[in-house]
């Protein structure tokens, strides 16, 4: 599945998507005005779609969402099923009246980080996180996933923080 990227000027937020359900909705404004395509995206796998599942570790990418009236207005995805956990045991001890990430279910499928040697197999490249230090600066928090190391130079040059190599995208 190609997995798409939008952004919203006004929030100055990103949002990706395996979803062409999702893609077109957003496309017609049902998550508001002000949404439009950026023209980057990434590969990965429908979940349960790979049919390398046997041949090598994947990684289903979790998707969380901020509290809908406190915020943050984001989402955020991790294939690190150690960070998956870490979010949904956080938003079972913060209450319900407080900020926090929601665990929303899994997003889409991909080959996770190694733990050692390179990041991502040879028929795959880096998937890139920024964080634009929200919680610091009192804004909404907001993550970008790209493949393009300049971009992520650009989003640095910003403000955001560089958080390194999220996931890998099986390239075609």
């Amino acid at each position: 599945v190609d997995v798409v990227e939008f952004y919203h000027p006004d929030l100055d937020h990103y949002f990706i998507t395996a979803t062409q359900e999702e893609a077109n909705a957003i496309d017609q404004g049902v998550a508001g005005p002000g949404w439009v395509r950026t023209g980057e995206q990434f590969n990965a796998w429908s979940l349960g779609g790979s049919s390398d599942r046997d041949r090598r570790q994947l990684a289903d990418v979790c998707r969380f969402y901020g509290s809908l009236k406190l915020g943050p207005n984001s989402h955020f995805y991790s294939a690190a099923s150690s960070e998956c956990k870490f979010l949904m045991d956080l938003q079972d001890l913060i209450p319900d009246d407080k900020p926090r990430w929601n665990f929303e279910g899994y997003a889409f499928t991909v080959p996770p980080v190694a733990p050692s040697g390179p990041p991502c197999p040879e028929d795959a490249i880096p998937v890139y996180r920024a964080y634009n230090n929200g919680f610091a600066l009192g804004i909404d928090s907001n993550h970008r996933y790209m493949t393009d190391p300049d971009l992520v130079d650009e989003m640095v040059e910003e403000g955001w923080i560089d958080e390194g190599i999220a996931f890998c995208s099986p390239v075609n």
